[in-house]
């Protein structure tokens, strides 16, 4: 507005023709700075997370909306880190810490007590879906609810931007429900160190991939306590649809795999 008037004072006491082009340079300025403070003078989040969905996004049968699902995705303030793919050391390193500290926080122990804690049948039938002190069955629950999108803790697989690997913390994915392989490893060992269970990560390399790896999943140890007491390692991966508790890749289409204590 001030570029416009200070176009129309120019203007003044000069050919009409002068004037015209002032007043409509004055304006062309005016719109072009509106423009700009829209694209540019929101808070950074806004910009970084771009257009907001619309009110009238739908709502899944029984579920929550799609503006219910952004909101709880954007609030939860996704990536801790995002770096280029590192050594296979440096992503353990990262990815045992995430589990260590989310073993450790309240909210991740909070979701894993709320899964083996449910109560099936009523009345005088009433009991704990999973039973007490029945450790495969403790293991198989989390597992199982982790894959189940109706779940406290239920995840979907999401890949990470092209050559980058994104590290989240646990009770980030949780909230989010979204996570890649590293990500839901480390998520499911948190869960499961949270309730006294040691755990694993175990990276894998495909055949015919040159011997980088290409996966990784949580391993579980039974019974609960440290790991010289563990006399079972459960493999845990979510990732794979259709595959039971305790499945991993075959032999036949594994190059190798290593172990590394959380």
């Amino acid at each position: 507005m001030v570029v416009y008037g200070c176009a129309v004072l120019f203007a003044r006491d000069r050919p009409r023709w002068i004037a015209a082009a002032s007043a409509l340079f004055g304006v062309a300025l005016f719109v072009d700075g509106v423009l700009v403070w829209r694209r540019f003078g929101r808070g950074a989040d806004d910009v970084l997370a771009g257009p907001r969905p619309g009110p009238d996004l739908g709502r899944s049968s029984g579920g929550e909306s799609l503006q219910e699902s952004y909101d709880r995705v954007r609030s939860a303030k996704l990536t801790k880190q995002l770096v280029k793919a590192p050594s296979l050391e440096e992503r353990i390193a990262i990815l045992r810490k995430l589990a260590r500290e989310g073993s450790e926080d309240v909210e991740v122990r909070e979701k894993a007590l709320a899964v083996l804690s449910r109560v099936c049948g009523s009345g005088r039938d009433r009991r704990w879906c999973t039973p007490s002190k029945s450790w495969r069955d403790e293991v198989k629950a989390i597992f199982e609810a982790f894959k189940d999108p109706s779940s406290p803790i239920g995840v979907r697989y999401v890949r990470d931007p092209i050559g980058k690997d994104t590290y989240t913390n646990v009770a980030k994915t949780l909230r989010t429900k979204s996570a890649d392989c590293d990500d839901a490893g480390a998520a499911l060992c948190a869960l499961l160190g949270s309730v006294g269970y040691s755990t694993r990560l175990r990276p894998i390399s495909a055949k015919g991939t040159g011997g980088a790896a290409t996966h990784v999943y949580a391993v579980a140890g039974i019974p609960p306590g440290p790991p010289e007491r563990v006399q079972e390692w459960i493999p845990l991966d979510p990732t794979v649809e259709g595959k039971p508790f305790g499945w991993e890749a075959p032999d036949s289409v594994v190059e190798w795999r290593k172990d590394f204590d959380v």
